[in-house]
């Protein structure tokens, strides 16, 4: 009975990884994050879920500078990949640099030709570069993507990133207020918005609601 058990989960688990959506990245691009947690493998992404997923890029090449090679390393970049369903497969790519100087124009300029394909269809996208600031800004990546999300507005959740500027606040000329958006969006706006002291008591007031 245990070994039946046993081979049924097993079974399971490689359903569920075979039917997992997955980005297949070129060997010159490094995976440093996904959702807001630092990778050391590119594994995860080969069990993809459904939903927009934030991926921390870099591009990082060994490249003729004139009489010698010289590692040519981006800032990291973010690639917002919305994952339609489970088994997608999407591939990312870029431009062939062959000098130095040629990655370092394309990215300044946000010209490296980023690509990306699924189910035979390839479109342009542009990685955003990771705002930071500061004395070495990525040498703590997870708190460089919290610092640009704040910035931006996203929220990031088991399921992926959601925009939270969606949940618009409006105000009539009779002084009505308006929220647009779903509820959850609009629970993720406010949180966001909330100071410390504020989200502990709210924490505390959603546990009495159980």
């Amino acid at each position: 009975m245990r070994i039946t058990k046993f081979v049924l989960l097993a079974l399971t688990s490689v359903a569920s990884f075979t039917h997992a959506a997955s980005l297949d990245l070129p060997y010159s691009v490094d995976f440093l994050a996904l959702n807001g947690v630092e990778q050391d493998s590119k594994d995860v992404l080969a069990s993809l879920k459904p939903g927009r997923q934030q991926v921390i890029i870099r591009y990082s090449e060994e490249l003729r500078d004139g009489s010698t090679n010289e590692l040519y390393v981006s800032k990291p970049l973010v690639l917002n990949l919305d994952v339609k369903a489970d088994s997608d497969e999407y591939s990312l790519d870029h431009k062939n640099f062959r000098t130095y100087k040629a990655a370092e124009a394309a990215f300044d300029n946000n010209k490296a030709g980023w690509t990306l394909e699924h189910n035979g269809i390839s479109e342009v996208v542009y990685p955003e570069e990771l705002l930071a600031d500061g004395f070495m800004p990525y040498a703590n990546i997870e708190k460089a993507i919290r610092a640009h999300n704040k910035e931006k507005g996203i929220v990031l959740t088991s399921s992926g990133a959601t925009n939270v500027t969606e949940a618009v606040v409006s105000v009539s000329d009779s002084g009505e207020v308006e929220i647009t958006g779903d509820p959850v969006t609009q629970l993720k706006l406010w949180y966001t918005k909330a100071s410390k002291d504020e989200r502990k008591a709210f924490r505390i007031w959603m546990i009495d609601q159980d």
